[in-house]
């Protein structure tokens, strides 16, 4: 539905049960997509009376995992790095990311690449100078980057130190926000400049800041920025959160904690949550251990680590498993024994699939399209856990925000887009005005979808060199024309050889021939002597050896001398079709041939970008584009009155 019915028809069901409706927005990092909600935010409140509003910072996942990355200075604490499905496939971060305008966090893949595209990776490996560049730049995301830590022990985001990381972030700003501006023709730099003030104003009156704090500080001011106006009535962080303590453990969000920490519905509980995760790539309780439980407790400086319940005590799995002795049955006794332990300001974080049920006991969650991809596991362990009788709250439903930024550019005052490559191959023009991509942006992915068909079925390197001259002209005509010369040249030569591999092919033929009279007339032999009876007197084996084995001596030396005469005769064709001419001839055919397969690999990945990147970065646009493409708002105000919402059961 569209976002001017949110009263009468989206949260009807709510407000007519009598219950508040206290909507929760989280993300790990401002730069990115969650300030973009305002808008939404803002008509959910103004329409429907006692709304409250809470936006947060989700700092206490792992700030940034790269287990694959390339080398870097491990000397320092902090690297910013691209991603592809090469060096940094593992590349995993989302406190630390951005997006360059029209960019995406999408690589193209390499399976993606040979299997819709037809390139031959072998071929693109074999023949480029560095290999390893190569495919990284050919599957490297477009205009994304992220921070990550160059240490090897794993960190939360409440434990990164601002003053740190602060350089890189500068530094990642600056670098994005200028690629961003060189798209948008006449783009001011107002708000590169305003982002970067307030971190640096920040960073200079808050010397012992962490990140989370930073992002907590500009979170409101983002929201205010793009949407024009305050609607927001607290903003917090998960730490804050899911906090644990004598004074919060009764709250409904420890409620499914609480079914983990009772040894009567312990098994219950964990067997309901097993069987949510039935078919989905992720590890099942039992993998863990005895007595795991869907979460972590999370502990500055020590980070996150699973807990495990047993009747005389429980075990945190940081680095090093920690144990705690005492029994706990209820939320309150954890975190007793949290507190008595020195574990101070801990919090209780669910796993992917518990934590939006801990949340939605208390909150409508607000998401993007496409977030948080564990919900319909999470609805599944709901239901589980309704299915096996034990007590839960209400569950509040996710709501749901479609976005399409692109279709919005229509209302955007007359600008000219610089178009990055990936979407200047789908639209075949290195500039675009806005409009132009509101109409023609979903047209483009159908062309390049059409592009991949086009690359997948060329098999052989002259079709895809006489493709590539036909629709990029120069210099892939110069380029065709001396594959062909190359092909011509080598086939005179082989025409020149032919006899010689004649006479290899009748050598081949005559030897065939011999064995196979050998082989008979060892047959022969075997079954005169099976026919004698195995007694054999003078004049039979005499008789024998002039009928068997004098001519069974002559076949072996003529097998042998033809066999060394055919050796001959291939060494020395070997040495005729592997002479220098003929060699350079084919490594210049094949130089070729990876050239070609290179061009094809940079077409289809440009192809991939843009049909998995573009429809995504426009469902979640970073907020920070709307003020440098259309400091008057249009563009945003039009996004968001076309946006969609729809309620995602929690409940079964």
């Amino acid at each position: 539905m569209k976002c001017d019915n949110v009263t009468s028809d989206l949260l009807q069901p709510i407000v007519a049960a009598g219950r508040p409706v206290h909507l929760l927005a989280l993300g790990q990092t401002v730069f990115w997509d969650e300030p973009t909600k305002a808008g939404i935010l803002a008509r959910i409140k103004n329409t429907t009376p006692g709304v409250t509003v809470t936006v947060g910072i989700h700092d206490t996942d792992y700030f940034a995992k790269a287990s694959q990355h390339p080398k870097i200075d491990v000397s320092q604490p902090y690297a910013i790095l691209g991603h592809d499905d090469w060096m940094t496939r593992g590349l995993w971060s989302a406190a630390g990311e951005l997006h360059r305008l029209f960019g995406s966090e999408d690589p193209p893949l390499l399976s993606e690449l040979s299997g819709k595209g037809g390139v031959s990776i072998h071929a693109v490996r074999s023949t480029a100078a560095n290999s390893d560049a190569t495919l990284s730049s050919l599957t490297a995301a477009d205009g994304w980057t992220g921070i990550v830590q160059t240490g090897w022990k794993k960190v939360t985001v409440r434990d990164v130190k601002l003053s740190g990381i602060l350089p890189y972030l500068i530094e990642q700003l600056t670098a994005t926000l200028q690629a961003s501006e060189a798209c948008v023709d006449d783009a001011s730099s107002e708000i590169r400049l305003q982002l970067i003030a307030w971190v640096e104003a920040f960073a200079a009156a808050n010397p012992g800041a962490k990140l989370a704090d930073l992002y907590a500080d500009i979170l409101p001011r983002l929201h205010a920025r793009v949407n024009g106006s305050h609607v927001i009535d607290h903003v917090t962080r998960t730490s804050e959160l899911l906090a644990i303590s004598t004074d919060t453990a009764g709250l409904p969000r420890f409620a499914l904690l609480a079914l983990f920490l009772h040894p009567e519905t312990f098994r219950q509980a964990a067997a309901a949550y097993d069987a949510a995760l039935d078919g989905a790539d992720m590890y099942p309780l039992s993998q863990f251990g005895d007595g795991a439980t869907p979460f972590d407790v999370c502990v500055p400086g020590k980070g996150r680590g699973t807990l495990f319940v047993h009747s005389d005590r429980i075990e945190i799995d940081f680095d090093v498993r920690e144990t705690i002795y005492g029994s706990v049955c209820n939320t309150h006794q954890l975190a007793e024994i949290l507190e008595a332990a020195g574990y101070e300001d801990s919090c209780i974080v669910g796993k992917a699939v518990a934590l939006l049920p801990m949340l939605g006991a208390e909150y409508t969650i607000a998401f993007h399209e496409g977030a948080s991809g564990y919900s319909h596991l999470s609805s599944r362990f709901v239901a589980n856990i309704r299915a096996a009788g034990l007590p839960l709250p209400e569950q509040y439903p996710i709501i749901r925000i479609g976005l399409d930024a692109w279709s919005a550019l229509s209302a955007a005052p007359p600008v000219t887009f610089k178009l990055p490559a990936p979407l200047a191959q789908a639209v075949g023009r290195p500039s675009i005005d806005a409009d132009d991509i509101a109409l023609c942006w979903n047209k483009a992915l159908s062309w390049e979808t059409a592009r991949l068909s086009e690359l997948k079925v060329i098999r052989s390197p002259r079709a895809l060199a006489n493709h590539l001259a036909g629709s990029e002209g120069q210099p892939w005509c110069t380029h065709y024309k001396r594959l062909t010369e190359i092909d011509e040249a080598i086939m005179a030569h082989a025409e020149a050889t032919q006899p010689e591999r004649d006479s290899i092919a009748k050598m081949r033929g005559d030897l065939h021939t011999l064995r196979q009279q050998r082989t008979r007339l060892e047959a022969e032999k075997g079954a005169d002597f099976r026919a004698r009876g195995g007694v054999l007197d003078t004049a039979i084996v005499a008789l024998r050896a002039s009928t068997f084995d004098v001519p069974l001596a002559a076949l072996d030396t003529n097998i042998h001398a033809l066999h060394l005469a055919r050796r001959a005769a291939r060494r020395a064709l070997r040495l005729v079709e592997n002479s220098a001419d003929v060699k350079a001839l084919r490594a210049e055919r094949a130089q070729l041939v990876g050239t070609f397969e290179t061009r094809r690999a940079e077409l289809a990945a440009n192809a991939l970008r843009v049909i998995h990147g573009l429809p995504h970065a426009g469902a979640r646009p970073s907020s920070w584009w709307f003020p440098l493409v259309d400091p008057s708002g249009a563009w945003y105000r039009k996004m968001i009155s076309d946006a969609t919402l729809r309620l995602e059961a929690l409940e079964p």
